[in-house]
C-alpha cells in the first residue's frame, strides 16, 4: 500500500509543478512583449445613419494595416468615424486621427488593434473628409503614421 501512496503524492505534486511552470511561462511571455498589447476583437455596432465618405486602409512606413474606414452622419447631424475589420500592428500608444478640410477634426487613442470600432466626432462643418490615420505615439514624426485610409466622398444623390 505504501507504493500507492507514494505514487499519488508524486502525481499530485506533478500537477502543482505543471501549473506553476505554466504560470511562470505566461508571465515571462507577457513581459517579453510576445503577447498583444491593447484590446483585440472589438465589435462596436454599426452606427445608425448614412455613409458620407469611405476608404480602405493601407500600411505605411513598413507596417501592415488592413480594414476599411467610413464617416457616418446621423439623423441629428452628428458624425461618427467607423473602422471595420481593422488589423494593425501590436504597438502601445496607437492613435486614430480623422483629417477633414486639411486639418485634424478628431484625435483619440485607438480602441484596439483589431475589430470594428466607432469614434464619435460630433457635429462638424466639413466640406471634404480627407483621411483617417493610425499613428504610433512612440515613433518620431514624420514616420509615425502606421496606416491610412484615404476617404472618398459617397454620392448621396439629389433625390430627383
Amino acid at each position: 500500500m505504501s507504493v500507492i501512496y507514494i505514487f499519488d503524492a508524486v502525481r499530485r505534486q506533478s500537477k502543482v509543478l505543471i501549473l506553476l511552470v505554466f504560470a511562470m511561462c505566461t508571465v515571462s511571455v507577457g513581459s517579453c512583449g510576445f503577447l498583444t498589447p491593447g484590446r483585440t476583437g472589438i465589435n462596436d455596432p454599426v452606427p445608425q445613419g448614412v455613409i458620407v465618405a469611405q476608404g480602405t486602409f493601407t500600411g505605411l512606413n513598413g507596417n501592415t494595416v488592413s480594414g476599411t474606414a467610413a464617416i457616418y452622419v446621423t439623423s441629428s447631424a452628428q458624425y461618427i468615424a467607423r473602422i471595420e475589420a481593422l488589423r494593425a500592428p501590436s504597438q502601445n500608444g496607437m492613435i486614430v486621427e480623422v483629417v477633414a478640410d486639411g486639418s485634424v477634426a478628431y484625435s483619440s487613442s485607438l480602441t484596439g488593434i483589431s475589430g470594428n470600432q466607432n469614434y464619435p466626432i460630433g457635429s462638424a462643418n466639413v466640406t471634404n473628409w480627407n483621411y483617417i490615420s493610425i499613428l504610433s505615439s512612440t515613433t518620431p514624426q514624420p514616420s509615425n503614421e502606421v496606416g491610412r485610409a484615404t476617404l472618398i466622398k459617397v454620392n448621396l444623390g439629389s433625390g430627383s
